[in-house]
């Protein structure tokens, strides 16, 4: 059987010091490391989401400035193209004006060379009657 005497208290009292010494010595300090290396995961982790959030925002942020910018591009792309279009017209209408203006001024000259020969012609062909009447007459015609 069991006995309890006074060294049981004596191992006791050396159990409860040694204890102490242990909590002072090696169990505090290793909970202070614990302590302190959980404190920074958590830090660390609390910075890795903000800069995961920031990327977001960033990337949120570029793909709305590219879409913007593709935007623009395309709509200034549409003016370039429209306002050369109409500069087109403009150059085609007036080349197609300067044209018929041209022809207008030839069909004129024309007219005009063609009426002169006319009346050349009917004067030659005038004096030819009179010199073929004169010779089949024999004498001068009086017009």
């Amino acid at each position: 059987m069991i006995t309890f005497n006074a060294t049981l208290l004596v191992q006791l009292i050396n159990y409860l010091i040694l204890l102490f010494i242990l909590n002072r010595i090696l169990l505090r300090p290793i909970g202070n490391i614990i302590e302190r290396r959980n404190k920074k995961i958590e830090d660390e982790t609390k910075q890795f989401e903000n800069i995961q959030q920031e990327t977001k925002e960033l990337i949120e942020k570029c793909v709305s400035v590219e879409k913007k910018a593709r935007k623009e591009a395309s709509e200034q792309s549409n003016l370039l193209k429209k306002e050369a279009g109409e500069k087109a017209e403009e150059i085609f209408n007036k080349t197609k004006e300067d044209i018929i203006g041209i022809r207008e001024e030839a069909d004129r000259e024309i007219d005009s060379k063609i009426e002169e020969a006319s009346s050349s012609l009917k004067k030659f062909a005038s004096e030819l009657a009179e010199e073929l009447t004169e010779k089949v007459i024999g004498r001068r015609f009086a017009s």
